[in-house]
């Protein structure tokens, strides 16, 4: 099973006598998907939830397991380097990188150190998202929807087991957002990567194999 949870708790203190529950007793697989999407209005732990699937929070107890990894301090580092792909609302390049560079410092974080080979890669997923031509430029120098599409390179450049996106076109307007859809969709299918996926965007929907929404601390399922 890629990714399995049972029995997560998550609270936080709002204060010194107010505790607020995001999650109580919560179970939830993925398996067969290829696409999982999670709704819900801001502040239900959509973002709560990807954070601790991607070792970025942790819960108050429970069991998370990755291609039968039990998530904890030892492993976490291992989870993030070979298994997790992230990719977030605001693409985080680095502005003082060109986007080769931005790819390039991204594989070898990962653990690739072949010269040959990292520029190989950087090329291969370039010309597949067919902007190899920007690839010597900076983030200041391309638009916002390649900057997005950047980062969704980044995060499947070294065929993670999962990706973690959290409102992936948040910032994009309808056109770039229904082009960054369709990119996951056959980045999916392509190269065998499973998507999780928190948004509002409802057109996540058609490429869903799965959708869900957060109600009463749990994931709940919907039919689609």
């Amino acid at each position: 099973m890629l990714l399995k949870i049972k029995n997560i708790n998550k609270s936080y203190n709002e204060s010194y006598s107010e505790k607020s529950t995001i999650f109580n007793n919560l179970d939830f697989s993925f398996e067969e998907e290829n696409i999982i999407t999670v709704y819900g209005p801001s502040g239900i732990g959509k973002t709560t939830l990807l954070n601790i699937i991607g070792t970025v929070d942790s819960p108050d107890s429970g069991e998370l397991y990755l291609n039968d990894i039990k998530y904890g301090p030892k492993t976490y580092q291992i989870l993030r380097k070979n298994h997790i792909g992230y990719m977030f609302q605001f693409h985080y390049l680095l502005p003082e990188f060109t986007i080769f560079e931005n790819l390039d410092l991204t594989l070898r974080i990962k653990g690739q150190n072949d010269d040959l080979k990292i520029k190989n890669m950087i090329t291969e997923i370039l010309s597949d998202f067919k902007i190899l031509n920007k690839m010597n430029r900076y983030p200041s120098q391309i638009s916002g929807g390649e900057k997005q599409k950047i980062s969704l390179a980044r995060s499947v450049i070294n065929n993670p087991s999962l990706v973690i996106a959290d409102e992936p076109t948040g910032n994009l307007d309808s056109d770039n957002a229904n082009l960054i859809i369709d990119k996951i969709k056959s980045i999916s299918k392509d190269r065998g990567v499973k998507f999780l996926i928190a948004t509002h965007n409802k057109e996540f929907q058609r490429i869903s194999d799965s959708v869900y929404n957060i109600s009463n601390l749990k994931l709940v399922k919907k039919i689609i």
